[in-house]
């Protein structure tokens, strides 16, 4: 059995920021927004983390500390 793998292309800053927003309003994604989640677990305004895994899409903020300089 093969897996087709996608290459999904890498989220705009609009995109992850409708994202996010959707994520904490509790609405679900697309199979497609979820793949592109897990493959490139944006930072969203240096402090907020998106992640993906089996399907939950995890939100962690990090209140003062810059992500992107990590």
């Amino acid at each position: 059995m093969f897996v087709s793998v996608v290459d999904y292309p890498t989220l705009t800053s609009p995109e992850i920021n409708a994202i996010a927003c959707r994520v904490q309003m509790g609405k679900p994604l697309t199979a497609d927004e979820l793949a592109r989640v897990t493959k490139q677990s944006p930072v969203v305004d240096g402090e907020l983390l998106i992640r993906a895994h089996r399907g939950t899409v995890f939100i962690k903020r990090y209140g003062g500390i810059d992500l992107a300089d990590i």
